[in-house]
C-alpha cells in the first residue's frame, strides 16, 4: 500500500513538468504582405480578328506589329488611374483599354498615373500616388530586317530528337508582285502564310505578332500541317513551333530552335 501510495505521489509531481510549456504566438504584422503603391502596367499586342480567339497569345511588350495596343495597369485596388499617350492633348481614364494607332505609329511614351489611399502604417512616406513612363514602338511586318519572327532556326523536333530540323519565317513576293509570308521546314514544304486575294492563301486565318506567329491549319499536298503555333516566348532568339501532320497521324509535335540567321 505504502509503494502504491508513493508511486501515485511521484506521478502528480511528474505530469506537469512533462507538458510542453504554452507555445508564444508570435504578434501578426499587420504589414505582412503589403506593398507600395506601384503605377506597373502592360501593353500588349491586340487582334481585332475574332477568329483568332483561341490562338492569341498576349505578351507585355514595348513593340508592336499590330495596330491596336491594350494598356492594362497592374495595380487592381487603385482609386483612379490616368493616362498621357504620346502627344494626346487630353488624358485617359481607366484600369485598362485599347487604342488603334493605325493612323499614327510612331513611338510613343505612355505615362500612367496612379492614386489610391497610402497605407502610413506601413509606408509612413508614401504619398498616395505613383507614375511610370515607357516607350511603345511599332515594326512594320513587311520589313524583313526588323521583323522579330523573321529568320531561320535550327534545333529539334519531338517528332525526332536525333534529326536536327530547320524552321524558316520569311516574306516571300510572287512574279505578279503578291506579298507572303513563308513558313518552311516540316516536311520539305512551303506553306504560304498570307497575302495576295483568298485565292492565292492556302489556308486561313493567320496572324503574327511580335512574339507569336501562327496559322489554323496549312493544307498542301506536301505539308498537312494544322494547329502550327511559333512562339519567340522572350527577347532571346529562341523559337518554340507546336504543330500536327495530318498526313501522318494527329500526334502533337514539338520543335524548339534557335536563331541562325
Amino acid at each position: 500500500m505504502k509503494n502504491t501510495f508513493l508511486k501515485l505521489i511521484t506521478a502528480l509531481l511528474i505530469i506537469p513538468f512533462a507538458c510542453n510549456p504554452k507555445e508564444e504566438i508570435a504578434p501578426i504584422n499587420p504589414c505582412d504582405g503589403q506593398k507600395e503603391i506601384k503605377a506597373t502596367f502592360v501593353m500588349e499586342e491586340y487582334s481585332d480578328d475574332t477568329r483568332l480567339d483561341n490562338f492569341w497569345k498576349y505578351y507585355d511588350t514595348d513593340t508592336s506589329i499590330m495596330n491596336s495596343v491594350r494598356f492594362t495597369a497592374l495595380d487592381s485596388t487603385a482609386q483612379s488611374y490616368t493616362w498621357n499617350i504620346g502627344t494626346e492633348t487630353e488624358p485617359r481614364y481607366g484600369k485598362s483599354f485599347t487604342i488603334d494607332f493605325s493612323a499614327s505609329r510612331t513611338p510613343k511614351r505612355i505615362r500612367l498615373i496612379v492614386q489610391k489611399k497610402p497605407n502610413k502604417l506601413c509606408f509612413p512616406f508614401d504619398d498616395g500616388l505613383d507614375t511610370i513612363e515607357r516607350m511603345l514602338y511599332f515594326v512594320d511586318r513587311n520589313d524583313t530586317n526588323i521583323m522579330p519572327m523573321y529568320g531561320i532556326f535550327k534545333g529539334i523536333s519531338t517528332k525526332n530528337e536525333k534529326l536536327p530540323v530547320t524552321v524558316q519565317i520569311s516574306k516571300y513576293v510572287s512574279p505578279s508582285g503578291f506579298e507572303y509570308n513563308t513558313f518552311t521546314g516540316f516536311n520539305d514544304c512551303t506553306a504560304y502564310i498570307s497575302g495576295g486575294t483568298l485565292g492565292y492563301r492556302q489556308y486561313t486565318p493567320w496572324e503574327v505578332n511580335v512574339r507569336t506567329f501562327f496559322p489554323n491549319g496549312v493544307m498542301t499536298p506536301r505539308c498537312n500541317l494544322f494547329d502550327v503555333i511559333c512562339k519567340l516566348p522572350d527577347n532571346t532568339d529562341s523559337i518554340y513551333v507546336q504543330y500536327k501532320q495530318w498526313s501522318r497521324d494527329s500526334t502533337l509535335h514539338l520543335f524548339r530552335g534557335t536563331k541562325i540567321k
